[in-house]
């Protein structure tokens, strides 16, 4: 999980700076920086994950048609934490 979670981040990432739009930007960076957050808690496993599924599955609707593989990399993230029960 913790790869996929990596990668999405570094998906994110690429986006952000590709992105011409404030208002997309500002999207993006929310959801890298609570990527980046979720990350450094897979290592202490204190943090509840429940609510980057519900944002990682609203940002895969609105990016589908101009960031194609970042929501493919989206979709491939909410897979593997739902598989991971997360």
């Amino acid at each position: 999980m913790e790869q996929h979670l990596r990668h999405l981040r570094d998906e994110l990432s690429a986006a952000i700076h590709r992105s011409k739009r404030q208002e997309e930007r500002e999207e993006l960076t929310r959801l890298h920086d609570e990527v980046e957050s979720r990350l450094a808690a897979v290592d202490e496993q204190e943090e509840e994950h429940s609510g980057l599924i519900d944002a990682l599955e609203k940002a895969e609707i609105r990016f589908e048609s101009e960031h194609p593989s970042l929501a493919g990399a989206l979709r491939e993230a909410i897979e593997r934490l739902s598989a991971a029960g997360i």
